[in-house]
């Protein structure tokens, strides 16, 4: 889930013993299932952000929520609050896996100034504790990658898309031989709990070519985002790991289900012949699913969690089938989730929300639905931590998505229902 200016786009310093890393790494093993199970959060970009590090040169922590160019549904975060939230999270809460969404304009913002210390830095917390970890690449996209706009970044032209392209695996291949080439991080750790992304949700990914209130799909500004690109950007990253000797895992570049250019519908289906294809076209890694479903039936009343659960089912059983056999059943669900029907959010227009309860029983069900997880190997919800109420102007329902309080203070009802599954 990527939010621009409040627009809805689409979203060491605690040690820990021996003994400890010994203890969770016997619980990973005992019950890697449970502890496929967890949740996005941008811990790498608050930090940036905490550093005074933003999507152009600097940013002013000061300034609160008014990060310019970049993603607006974060806020600065101090590296020891991420260090005893992702503790707590390992060592009793039984959380195994993590995904972060990282703007690239935030990681390498003009040619010659990259981040890559800050992002060890966080990276380093989540392999103390030896937890499952996805990094993606996300919007904005620096102007020097040769893009006509920061959040519109897909190319027309097709030399144009190469140029791109190869920005963006260099760049995510670099990134990975930082960590891969540093002491602080084991190699073994990078080849088994690392996952890579190429982009977040790239069948979203828009030009500046084009007019989404035209009513014609085949017109819509996301129309360059194709799956032969999808395959090609997921190839070309893999080629900068291969030819930099690192082993790791790897995801497809996720989608979201915003591609109409089939039958002109938002729909499973077309989410179907986009999978078919990226695979057709030589697209490898885990099938990479965001699938925020409402709770209505076709008459229109409202089922609550169950009706949401049903539809994330309904949906994973036939995107199954799009997928070669040696992927089926191995989905990635990377984003899923609703808000808490709650404030502002209540009077909203959003599909995706639920009463405090329900939302309970809606992520607690997720997890332990029997049939989701047969088609899955990983799920990481949106998101872990709220946002403050009215954080982001006119996207009142972003605030509320998360588990833990605005405050960082401890965990909503929704988490701890949660949490009390995966320690049973």
């Amino acid at each position: 889930m990527i939010l621009k200016n409040g627009r809805l786009r689409s979203p060491k310093l605690l040690q820990v013993t021996t003994a400890m890393l010994l203890v969770t790494y016997s619980l990973l093993l005992q019950a890697a299932d449970k502890w496929s199970i967890g949740f996005n959060e941008p811990f790498v970009a608050q930090y940036l952000l905490h550093q005074g590090l933003g999507c152009n040169i600097d940013f002013d922590p000061a300034n609160g929520n008014n990060i310019s160019n970049c993603p607006s549904n974060m806020r600065p975060m101090a590296l020891n609050e991420i260090d005893a939230r992702l503790y707590d999270l390992a060592t009793n809460q039984h959380v195994g896996i993590y995904r972060e969404i990282i703007p690239v304009a935030m990681l390498h913002p003009i040619p010659g100034t990259t981040r890559y210390d800050k992002v060890l830095d966080v990276v380093d917390i989540y392999e103390n504790y030896n937890l499952k970890l996805v990094l993606a690449f996300g919007l904005t996209v620096p102007s020097w990658m040769d893009v006509a706009s920061n959040w519109q970044p897909m190319p027309q032209a097709d030399a144009d898309w190469d140029i791109l392209k190869n920005h963006l695996s260099w760049e995510m291949g670099n990134l990975i031989k930082y960590l891969w080439d540093n002491e602080r991080i084991s190699q073994d750790w990078i080849r088994t709990h690392l996952f890579i992304e190429g982009f977040n949700e790239f069948d979203s990914l828009e030009s500046v070519v084009g007019n989404n209130l035209d009513n014609d799909p085949s017109n819509d500004k996301n129309m360059f985002s194709t799956p032969l690109r999808a395959a090609q950007l997921q190839g070309g990253i893999q080629w900068v790991l291969d030819y930099y000797g690192i082993e790791t895992q790897m995801l497809m570049p996720s989608i979201v289900g915003q591609w109409d250019k089939l039958n002109g519908i938002i729909d499973d289906i077309e989410t179907w012949w986009y999978l078919a294809l990226y695979y057709a076209y030589g697209g490898d890694g885990y099938p990479n699913l965001h699938l925020y479903r409402d709770d209505l039936y076709p008459d229109g009343t409202h089922g609550g969690a169950a009706r949401m659960i049903e539809k994330v089912q309904e949906s994973l059983q036939l995107l199954n089938t799009a997928i070669p056999s040696h992927y089926q059943n191995k989905i990635f669900l990377g984003e899923a989730g609703a808000a808490d029907n709650y404030a502002d959010c209540a009077s909203a227009l959003v599909g995706n929300k639920l009463s405090i309860p329900q939302r309970e029983v809606f992520y607690r069900g997720i997890a332990e639905d029997s049939l989701i997880n047969t088609m899955t190997m990983g799920i990481t919800f949106w998101r872990l931590m709220n946002l403050p109420a009215n954080w982001i102007p006119g996207v009142p329902c972003e605030s509320f998505f998360g588990v833990v309080h605005d405050d960082n203070s401890g965990y909503k009802q929704v988490g701890i229902e949660l949490f009390n599954y995966l320690k049973d």
